[in-house]
């Protein structure tokens, strides 16, 4: 896998990341899930060759399992 590659995907998920941002025209908002489905959009390109949409429902689905074991695995390491 090239350095050159890898660049181009990180730079259109930046792009991408970009517009969600202008579309709330300076407003606050939590911005959380949008970096989380920009960091896996990353991965999914360099991984699997494919970059997913934001509203795509099995992307948000994977994603939200993983949240759930992530916070599941985080409860069973603080007890």
């Amino acid at each position: 896998m090239g350095r050159a590659l890898s660049e181009d995907k990180i730079y259109e998920e930046i792009q991408a990341f970009l517009s969600e941002l202008y579309k709330n025209e300076g407003q606050p908002f939590d911005f959380s899930d949008s970096i989380h489905l920009a960091v896996s959009d990353v991965i999914s390109a360099l991984v699997f060759g494919h970059r997913y949409e934001d509203d795509d429902s099995e992307f948000l689905s994977l994603l939200a399992a993983m949240k759930v074991s992530a916070l599941t695995c985080d409860s069973f390491a603080g007890t």
